[in-house]
């Protein structure tokens, strides 16, 4: 009666070290998984870092063009909204339009892994004169309303 007892009483080694070994193996996946999800969400943070500066800067040119100053002169400069970020522009007048539309590269660079990256987008910058516009719309009248 004692021999069937502790024959029936527990694990055999054989069992758990193939139980240790699929859990093992099973844990190295999911590691392997949340290292490949934190390099994909650092990309996408990248990209969305780019995508902001490369806005602020083409809003920042578009305003040099909008007050008549020539767009020309951007400085490579640190991202004010993120330091990590270098942001340059080459900028040069499209022919045909004098001073109305500029052809503008950005180039946004950063360390991703210990490398430099360098990401660059291609941009059309024009003068937008509304108020000439308008009062070319108007036909030379004036366009201000008087208050009742």
């Amino acid at each position: 009666m004692t021999a069937r007892a502790s024959a029936s009483g527990g694990f055999t080694l054989v069992e758990v070290l193939v139980a240790m070994t699929i859990l093992t193996t099973g844990m190295l996946s999911i590691l392997a998984l949340f290292a490949s999800s934190v390099a994909i969400h650092r990309e996408a943070l990248d990209a969305a870092h780019v995508e902001r500066i490369v806005d602020a800067t083409l809003a920042e040119l578009r305003a040099e063009a909008e007050t008549g100053r020539d767009p020309s002169g951007f400085a490579e400069r640190e991202s004010s909204a993120y330091p990590a970020y270098r942001v340059s522009a080459e900028v040069e007048p499209l022919e045909g339009v004098a001073g109305a539309a500029f052809a503008v590269r950005i180039t946004v660079t950063f360390v991703r892994s210990g490398r430099d990256v360098q990401e660059s987008v291609e941009a059309v910058v024009v003068k937008d004169d509304f108020a000439a516009r308008v009062e070319a719309a108007a036909g030379g009248r004036s366009t201000t309303r008087k208050p009742r």
